[in-house]
């Protein structure tokens, strides 16, 4: 199925500094041919420090009660990095519009990057990224003391690079950040993959807002501001991106979930700005519900 040529590059939905923003993340000018090497690495030395940088000149604004409407809202936005960076819309349970070409893109997406074309196999990913996701990973790789441990007699070449730089990863921020640290990028990932899910009516709006409101009580209890959420997203997204590729790889994921963060933050039009963080939300409230 062809894709429309003429199809907006970013929802309708997005302002336009939004827009601008996403832009220069996903297609900045070209590199002069001078340009250091610098300029297209990001060392686990320089992200220790860019991690701890990124969201310190970002505000928002307090936190506010959590009511029906506020929540509803509240629990899409949980997607806003993953949705950014796969171009959907970041504040509607429908992540595009509904066209056969949207509906091709999402199930391809879903297919090749969790496996998933069925509902139990969604069901099943939901489950897995809610208990383990990347934090896993990290903890293994936090857990050994040295990166031939993690070799298997199978493992061809590629996975051996990979577990190099996930040991790598894992041992620069050792005693700093846990695994812990990383739930708000599993928890974002699993909120997109429920909207993804009921965009293509393998699970039903009323199931989809019920998953949302359990994960978004458990990142109320876990974090206290759109800010340190963001911040769990920026750092799971590095781990992914520097296990996968290194240095060029963190660099291309910093560029873009530091823009996608500065999309949603930003105080004329952001989404997640406009939508303060909630406060933990109380299980027994009727009015959060």
């Amino acid at each position: 199925m062809k894709e429309d040529q003429n199809a907006p590059l970013f929802p309708d939905s997005l302002g336009e500094a939004q827009k601008n923003l996403l832009q220069s993340m996903f297609f900045p000018p070209p590199a002069s041919e001078d340009a250091s090497p610098e300029e297209g690495f990001l060392t686990l030395e320089q992200m220790e420090k860019a991690l701890e940088q990124a969201v310190e000149s970002l505000s928002e604004q307090e936190s506010a009660h959590p009511c029906k409407a506020r929540m509803k809202r509240f629990c899409i936005l949980l997607s806003g990095v993953p949705a950014l960076l796969e171009g959907y819309f970041p504040d509607t349970l429908a992540v595009l519009e509904d066209t056969p070409a949207a509906r091709e893109r999402v199930r391809r997406s879903l297919a090749a990057r969790w496996g998933i074309t069925t509902r139990q196999e969604l069901l099943d990913g939901i489950g897995q990224l809610i208990l383990s996701g990347d934090r896993a990973k990290y903890e293994a790789y936090a857990s050994v003391g040295w990166e031939g441990q993690l070799f298997g007699a199978q493992m061809d070449e590629e996975s051996r690079a990979n577990a190099v730089y996930g040991f790598a990863f894992a041992r620069q921020f050792a005693g700093r950040m846990d695994a812990g640290q990383m739930l708000g990028w599993d928890l974002a990932w699993a909120t997109t993959v429920i909207r993804q899910g009921c965009f293509l009516e393998l699970i039903c709006p009323q199931e989809a807002e019920e998953f949302l409101l359990v994960l978004a009580e458990e990142l109320t209890e876990a974090f206290h501001s759109w800010r340190a959420f963001g911040r769990s997203c920026l750092f799971g997204g590095l781990f992914c991106a520097y296990q996968r590729g290194g240095e060029a790889e963190a660099f291309r994921c910093f560029q873009q979930i530091d823009g996608a963060l500065r999309a949603l933050l930003d105080q004329d039009e952001g989404p997640w700005y406009c939508t303060p963080w909630l406060p933990q939300l109380p299980p027994d409230d009727p009015e959060s519900r």
